[in-house]
């Protein structure tokens, strides 16, 4: 399986399409055309190998492959959001390793 045309927009956007139940509404929440979010959910359920969702009238219902994989996607999003939000801590709390590194202008010879 090559993941190279998944990424955290599309991983949210499957989460958004499970929560709402519309591809239209999900793609507004992502600030995103529905053109894009439709290809980016097709492209999602090409990498897998799997339908995520079942399309009727009344909107997306996801299949049982779907369900099983939001709940994953669901937690990698939650745990970027962690990580990113200890990044942005770390990175006002000041701390002695993390002073600047010098960096030689050129021609110095270092």
């Amino acid at each position: 399986m090559n993941l190279a045309g998944i990424d955290f927009v599309s991983l949210r956007l499957v989460v958004l399409c499970s929560e709402l139940g519309s591809l239209s509404i999900a793609a507004k929440h992502a600030h995103m055309s529905l053109s894009c979010a439709s290809h980016r959910l097709s492209t999602a359920e090409e990498v897998f190998g799997a339908r995520l969702f079942e399309r009727d009238h009344r909107g997306l219902h996801p299949t049982r492959a779907g369900a099983a994989f939001v709940t994953h996607a669901h937690a990698i999003l939650t745990i970027l959001r962690s990580g990113l939000r200890q990044l942005r801590s770390a990175s006002t709390q000041p701390s002695a390793d993390s002073a600047p590194v010098p960096v030689p202008a050129p021609g110095d010879g270092a």
